[in-house]
């Protein structure tokens, strides 16, 4: 088992320190436990899988720093920027996962009638800890078809390789969509090359997909919504390395709620950050070109990054060759109706 390597700034002897642990087996979980004992001593909190969502939804408000650990990998860490409950949302963290790693569990889901995905797995959230984000990359093979259907939360999609239509658009790399709440879309048609697209929440979706026409006894009233970008058009790789100046693009306008969404070319090697997440409901950051340098790791094209509503702006560090990265921000409130138990 890997020995934890901690974040930037943080050591084994840092107090208030809460890690809950994941392992999908008995012994597993008792040798992550062991290691993360010896490694701390003294623990806030710690979790087998069964309980751990709502371990790590209460340590990130009841301690300064909180760690997510599986199989002993900090896999997720947040620091409370502010005490007290936190006034948009439950959780103040930033968490990033490579698309490395996330390929590296890669599922093949079939389900009825045939229709495959191939998914990888950035953030996962539960019925337990509703506040954690959900982030997934979805693969789809040449002439699939996604029938139309909502969701009972606010989603972004980001089509990022092949290509096919959303409803009757033609989406192609880089097109990013928006649909509130009970807001109707699709259907999602790929074309010869397939289509891969990101799945975007900052909260868990209880419902899951809700297919037409069965589904619509599942819609309930609220303020429909979609936008859709015009193409992001990424640069080539002389352009990406000769950038001298920063750029920062509108991809969805600013709305009132806080919706909104930009795309931003950095210079190689230099330090910036992203819009600040204060105006939203939390911000995915999808690395689109280049690198980004986060934590002390390298996080090449199709990593992702979550930021809560209360977190810091996104420190952004271009790698040398350079980087271009989708920002997208959710609403500050929901806008749809609660959902009943």
């Amino acid at each position: 088992m890997d020995k934890i390597r901690w974040p930037n700034g943080m050591s084994e002897a840092e107090s208030g320190i809460a890690l809950v642990t994941f392992g999908r087996t008995v012994a597993a979980q008792r040798a992550c436990d062991d290691l993360l004992l010896s490694a701390i001593g003294e623990i806030n909190a710690v979790a087998g899988k069964k309980g751990g969502a709502i371990t790590a939804a209460k340590a990130f408000n009841e301690v300064s720093t909180s760690l997510v650990v599986y199989y002993g990998k900090i896999i997720a860490w947040g620091r409370q920027q502010t005490s007290g409950t936190s006034e948009k949302g439950t959780l103040v963290m930033i968490m990033a996962k490579s698309i490395t790693e996330a390929r590296a569990n890669c599922e093949h889901l079939v389900h009825g009638e045939g229709r495959e995905s191939w998914v990888s797995r950035f953030f996962k959230a539960t019925a337990d800890a509703p506040d954690q984000p959900v982030a997934f990359l979805v693969d789809k093979k040449p002439d699939s078809v996604i029938a139309p259907h909502f969701h009972e939360v606010n989603q972004f999609q980001v089509i990022v390789e092949g290509s096919g239509k959303l409803g009757k658009q033609e989406v192609k790399p880089f097109v990013l969509h928006y649909t509130n709440g009970f807001t109707g879309y699709g259907p999602i048609t790929a074309e010869d090359e397939g289509i891969s697209f990101f799945t975007l929440r900052n909260r868990f979706d209880p419902g899951g997909a809700r297919f037409f026409p069965e589904g619509r006894s599942f819609m309930k009233p609220a303020r429909k919504r979609h936008r859709v970008s015009d193409y992001l058009v990424l640069s080539d790789d002389e352009a990406l390395r000769s950038r001298t100046s920063e750029v920062i693009e509108t991809a969805i306008e600013p709305e009132e709620d806080g919706l909104a969404a930009w795309f931003l070319r950095a210079v190689p090697g230099a330090k910036t950050q992203a819009p600040s997440p204060a105006d939203g409901g939390g911000q995915y950051l999808i690395v689109a070109r280049g690198t980004l340098l986060y934590d002390g790791e390298v996080f090449p094209e199709l990593s992702c990054v979550y930021v809560s509503a209360d977190s810091e702006p996104m420190p952004l560090e271009a790698g040398a060759e350079g980087l271009e990265v989708l920002i997208a921000q959710f609403p500050v409130a929901e806008t749809h109706p609660p959902v009943s138990d």
